[in-house]
């Protein structure tokens, strides 16, 4: 069984409708790419998977999101759903804090105060995403004094600490050369597989979804074109929308 299931799913913020009739699954242990040109839903989209939308008198929603089986408005709730996704936000305040105390104030939400033990998560978190000597020889150092890579990699940590089932990253290439672009999609690679975790990245980027993601799903104007393994919709899709967006026709 999927992770998550998305199905009929329908989201109207005020009068404007961002995503309708939008379905596809998320495997656990893999990195998902939703994906399509700029404006295309997928921002909106991963609002949704995270239980992050505004309030609740602007938005109306239609249709079913479901996480490990259970209705994650109606049966869980936005709350508790959220204790189970991980929404990794780029350049927020935690970047004056140390990559040290980043981490370890999302270890201690879980309930874990024992410095051993929060040192223990800490090596476990940077093994994950192979930043042990990105990260590793850098815990003391204020994240905001680090390279763009790094700082990104210490968002991602911070939200991995919290042993989430499913990591929500929006373009997380944006601004990096070709060699951190790789080095990112290896970090988001060696976090699916390492820790079963799904990993759900929304890009606008063609290349970095190709070098990036197991699974993709392609969204035009709200709507899911096309879903399925990365390696076919970039090579065989017989969609010619998926075909423009893969050979960089729309953007």
């Amino acid at each position: 069984m999927p992770l998550v299931r998305v199905r009929k799913f329908t989201l109207r913020l005020g009068a404007f409708t961002s995503l309708e009739d939008v379905s596809f699954d998320i495997a656990k242990g893999k990195v998902t790419a939703l994906c399509g040109p700029r404006g295309c839903g997928i921002a909106a989209m991963l609002d949704a998977l995270g239980c992050t939308l505004p309030g609740a008198r602007t938005v109306d929603m239609g249709g079913l999101i479901e996480l490990c089986g259970h209705d994650a408005y109606r049966t869980l709730g936005a709350e508790r759903a959220r204790e189970k996704v991980a929404r990794v936000f780029f350049g927020s305040s935690f970047e004056l804090q140390s990559v040290r105390n980043a981490i370890a104030f999302s270890i201690r939400q879980r309930g874990v105060h024992d410095d051993a033990a929060i040192a223990s998560e800490i090596d476990r978190v940077l093994r994950s995403l192979d930043a042990e000597r990105r990260l590793g020889d850098h815990l003391d150092c204020a994240v905001s004094s680090l390279p763009a890579l790094e700082r990104r990699l210490a968002a991602i940590a911070r939200a991995l600490a919290k042993r989430p089932l499913a990591l929500l990253v929006s373009e997380p290439a944006t601004g990096l050369d070709q060699v951190d672009s790789f080095t990112m999609s290896q970090a988001l690679q060696s976090v699916a597989r390492k820790t079963e975790c799904a990993v759900v990245v929304a890009t606008s980027d063609p290349r970095f979804a190709r070098i990036c993601a197991d699974e993709g799903v392609v969204f035009v104007q709200g709507r899911t074109v096309e879903a399925g393994p990365l390696p076919k919709l970039n090579s065989a899709s017989a969609d010619y929308r998926t075909r423009a967006f893969f050979e960089g026709r729309i953007a």
